[in-house]
């Protein structure tokens, strides 16, 4: 078991976690450093969202939940369709512009 705190509290185990993404949604922000972020599906169905900044000096981790339509615009956003789990095939539909 691998426990993993939750920035807002909680904890889930990374090792009955599902990750989607290989660092994904890395972009340029302030002084150099470089944002990642994965997402992780826990084994109770929840979501989280693991973002991290690394740069010259830092290295700063969180973890957060987030709601099922924010997973499926994260999973999306980094062009991610082939790792779309089943359960967002009715939630799909509402991203179409």
């Amino acid at each position: 078991m691998k426990r993993v705190p939750l920035s807002d509290g909680g904890w889930f185990d990374e090792s009955e976690a599902q990750c989607f993404g290989d660092g994904y949604g890395g972009r340029t922000v302030q002084g150099g450093e470089t944002q990642l972020e994965l997402l992780w599906r826990t084994r109770h169905g929840q979501w989280i969202l693991n973002t991290w900044r690394e740069g010259r000096c830092t290295e700063t981790e969180i973890y957060k939940k987030v709601e099922a339509a924010e997973a499926l615009r994260w999973v999306v956003s980094c062009c991610l369709e082939d790792q779309i789990p089943e359960e967002f095939a009715e939630l799909i539909g509402d991203l179409e512009v």
